[in-house]
């Protein structure tokens, strides 16, 4: 996402999708660690897509459904060992950014 200042929205102005965008992110989510994230089973597109939903209810102030929590959880942990295996630093890998 851009570095843009991110909306101020309080939970009774939210745009009306958002909560069913984070219901289906979770279920989703649910899905994806069901398979075993990183095993290949998991098509790319379904994990951007949750990491986009992360990042979107993250800029509108959201909690993260408990799956999709956990998910970006393992991503992160992935992208850091990803990032040690490759020789890279903490700052070089991005880890401090949701994704």
């Amino acid at each position: 996402m851009t570095d843009a200042a991110a909306p101020q929205v309080s939970p009774v102005e939210q745009p009306s999708g958002i909560a069913e965008m984070a219901r289906l992110a979770d279920l989703l989510a649910e899905r994806v660690l069901a398979e075993g994230l990183g095993r290949g089973s998991t098509p790319i597109a379904h994990i951007r897509a949750l990491v986009d939903a992360a990042m979107l209810l993250e800029d509108y102030g959201q909690e993260m459904p408990p799956s999709l929590e956990r998910m970006i959880r393992e991503v992160r942990e992935a992208m850091g060992t990803a990032a040690q295996i490759n020789g890279l630093g903490e700052d070089d890998d991005g880890s401090d950014r949701l994704a």
